[in-house]
């Protein structure tokens, strides 16, 4: 009796016994495709069990031999009996099913996404949810998990681009599953990096998950110092307050069409107390030579316009964020730090105030993403950090600041989430 399935023929026909509907003469599936029903009868067996395993090591070997197990729901299709069956603690579902081929369904796990499916027989392997078994043959699965981590993502359709590396890991489960979505005009944004890219946890970078157009490109730019640039441009103004200041009311803006007379504080700021909201037709840039944290939400109505230019670092608050269903800004604006400073999301460790969500354009020397909404479940699908561009903030900006060449910068060197 023959050993071989029809799905896995890879041979050519020899004359005379080839396709007279019998197994005879020594003929394989191999050597006769058209024969195979009659060669190959022997039931085969699928197993499957599910695993947990590090991102660091995204390997088969790394699958094969964990024992640390995941609890999930395994089934086959097309199905075969006993159909659907709970695995846990290593065991393994099994099925006795005719050769051909199937695809494993697995339910998985909140907080955890399916990053390789290993898969061997007694003479081949590879990585895929479909595989085929031969007569007589057993064909083993191991669903290797890892822990849904935190992403961010940008809607809009605004530009990005990191210096070093932009690393983020989509979930298959988001929905869009991209990291850069669609704007109103109609197109994503182009993802530009300088060093590298890595949009999936499995093998691969994850070119399917860069957005809908796949608008992604290699190159890297001369650094700037926006600080001491802009600073300059607005006349080295004279200090507004010297050493730590706090702020516990939004600025008085300037009314446009003139340029706005810039707010300067020489030392740390913080801003506390109400949320501001910059009225329409209102321009406020204000300038920190030291540090900017960030305790209050901060909204621009459209038509006006907000800068934040700081030679140190920006910090926002946990305080300052929206739950994890809500795509409503808290943050927009326009947030620069020199190429020394870090722009800082915050953790996510108030209750409903999980997700950060910004609108407008951010430079920093590099971005320290916090947030994490592993605690409420939503890393499988919804991404701890969006950013959204808005172009208004191009039509309000002052002519001062008119000749910024990146509009919008997400990740700077080696930063990832």
């Amino acid at each position: 009796m023959d050993t071989y399935v029809c799905s896995s023929c890879p041979g050519t026909n020899p004359t005379p016994y080839c396709g007279d509907g019998a197994c005879n003469n020594g003929e394989t599936c191999g050597s006769c495709p058209a024969d195979c029903g009659a060669c190959s009868t022997t039931p085969g067996t699928i197993t499957a069990r599910s695993v947990i395993i590090s991102p660091a090591d995204l390997t088969c070997d790394a699958a094969n031999t964990s024992t640390t197990y995941l609890p999930d729901t395994l089934n086959l299709s097309p199905n075969e009996s006993p159909g659907a069956q709970s695995v846990g603690g290593g065991s393994h579902a099994s099925w006795s099913v005719p050769p051909g081929t199937y695809t494993i369904e697995n339910s998985g796990a909140t907080g955890y996404v399916l990053s390789l499916a290993c898969w061997h027989t007694s003479i081949v392997s590879g990585t895929s949810v479909t595989g085929s078994v031969d007569s007589g043959d057993t064909l083993t699965w191991n669903l290797a998990y890892t822990v849904t981590g935190p992403w961010f993502q940008d809607d809009g359709g605004g530009d990005v681009y990191a210096s070093g590396t932009i690393r983020t890991y989509i979930p298959p489960s988001a929905s869009p599953d991209s990291f850069a979505l669609t704007g109103a005009g109609g197109t994503p944004g182009i993802i530009t990096y300088g060093t590298d890219y890595d949009f999936d946890s499995g093998v691969g970078k994850g070119e399917a998950f860069v957005s809908s157009t796949g608008w992604l490109t290699n190159e890297t730019y001369a650094t700037t110092d926006y600080y001491q640039l802009f600073y300059h441009r607005f006349g080295s103004p004279a200090p507004t307050a010297s050493g730590a200041a706090t702020l516990t009311s939004q600025l008085a803006g300037t009314t446009m069409p003139a340029d706005p007379t810039p707010y300067y504080y020489d030392g740390d700021l913080t801003i506390n107390g109400s949320a501001w909201n910059i009225p329409t037709g209102q321009s406020v840039v204000v300038f920190v030579s030291g540090n900017l944290a960030i305790h209050t939400p901060i909204m621009v109505t459209p038509g006006g316009f907000l800068a934040f230019i700081v030679n140190g670092s920006i910090t926002i608050d946990p305080s300052v964020g929206v739950p994890p269903s809500s795509s409503v800004p808290v943050l927009e604006g326009v947030y620069i730090t020199s190429p020394n400073g870090i722009f800082d999301t915050g953790a996510s460790t108030n209750a409903g105030t999980e997700r950060l969500v910004g609108r407008g354009t951010f430079v920093a020397g590099s971005f320290t993403l916090e947030r994490n909404l592993v605690n409420v479940g939503g890393n499988n699908s919804i991404s701890a950090e969006l950013f959204l561009y808005d172009p208004q903030f191009l039509l309000t900006m002052p002519d001062k600041m008119r000749d910024l060449p990146i509009t919008w910068q997400e990740v700077a060197p080696d930063q990832s989430h």
